[in-house]
């Protein structure tokens, strides 16, 4: 009897996959085994690029601070991002809760769960006032 249908792997036809560290733990997992995460965040906290547009002597060109700074020629600047790469073992993965213990049946389902959903815009009626 199997568990899952891929073994827990994205191997197939391969004999050998190289192996990653985990970027919790440091523990070796074989790459089609990992479960990563792309994480975007900005370079500089909000609190700071506020500190840095109350400091600055130029005049704001847009009124976003949270993204946009402005330099000397008036030019609005992005706050540069980072963008990073987080390779788990499946222990870590299961423990950071970034995945999750799925039933049987619940298991064959192949879509994507962890991410977000999008709400959908429903319009309601508005009540009238008497």
């Amino acid at each position: 009897t199997r568990k899952r249908r891929n073994h827990g792997r994205s191997k197939k036809g391969r004999g050998h996959v190289r192996f990653i560290r985990c970027s919790n733990c440091g523990r070796a997992c074989p790459k089609d085994k990992a479960v990563w995460k792309m994480v975007t965040r900005n370079m500089v906290e909000v609190a700071a690029v506020k500190d840095l547009e109350d400091a600055s002597v130029y005049n704001e060109s847009e009124p976003n601070i949270d993204t946009v700074l402005t330099l000397t020629l008036g030019q609005p600047y992005a706050v540069p991002k980072l963008y990073v790469k987080l390779q788990y073992c499946i222990s870590c993965a299961i423990h950071g809760k970034v995945l999750r213990n799925r039933s049987r049946a619940d298991r064959r389902i192949r879509k994507s769960l962890m991410k977000p959903a999008q709400r959908q815009e429903v319009q309601r009626p508005i009540a009238q006032r008497a």
